[in-house]
């Protein structure tokens, strides 16, 4: 199962603007102070005010440069502020909720990997501040699987794309997933 490159930043991107803009319009309060979020969304995006953000969100939208704020809020995490930790925990669960959600379509659950998860993208590097929110939410689900693995792709991704095209004409191409991909964490649940 692979979870789109962009996507994971995007959605913690989104949330941390969601926040401030739930906070400064009195729409709901804030987990923890926005302070530091507010800040970096008016260096990172150029904005004085509020308003600045509307050309970001609607008429120059581009989804890969409003992900890329997610290396701020990583930034901030990192240095210890509440409202950037946070972001990454919810991320967490919501990457153990798509998990969980895919259970039921996938066969690879039985290898010495467990489920493998095949991640893309530079927020991956901030894996220590999303595997908390995971940690607590994926074991509610150990009965259906034993573990899982976290993989970076080594080879091009064409790669999967020709065994998907052969296995399409009735060809089978025999491919070596574990040299295809590197392992940078794995979790077995204990049997008790």
């Amino acid at each position: 199962w692979k979870l789109d490159k962009g996507s994971i930043s995007y959605w913690i991107s989104h949330l941390a603007v969601k926040t401030v803009f739930d906070a400064k319009d009195n729409l709901a309060p804030p987990p923890h102070d926005i302070t530091h979020v507010w800040m970096a969304m008016k260096e990172y995006f150029g904005v004085s005010e509020l308003m600045g953000m509307l050309p970001h969100l609607y008429t120059h939208f581009q989804k890969s440069f409003f992900a890329g704020f997610c290396k701020k809020l990583s930034e901030g995490a990192l240095a210890g502020d509440e409202l950037c930790k946070h972001l990454f925990l919810e991320a967490g669960k919501v990457l153990a909720k798509h998990v969980v959600a895919v259970l039921p379509a996938v066969s690879l659950l039985t290898g010495p990997l467990g489920l493998p998860i095949l991640c893309e993208g530079s927020v991956w590097r901030s894996w220590e501040l999303l595997r908390p929110g995971t940690a607590d939410t994926i074991p509610q689900f150990r009965g259906r699987f034993h573990g899982y693995s976290l993989l970076t792709l080594q080879h091009s991704s064409a790669l999967g794309g020709a065994s998907l095209g052969a296995q399409a004409l009735g060809v089978s191409i025999r491919m070596d997933y574990l040299a295809n991909a590197k392992v940078f964490y794995t979790h077995i649940f204990n049997s008790s």
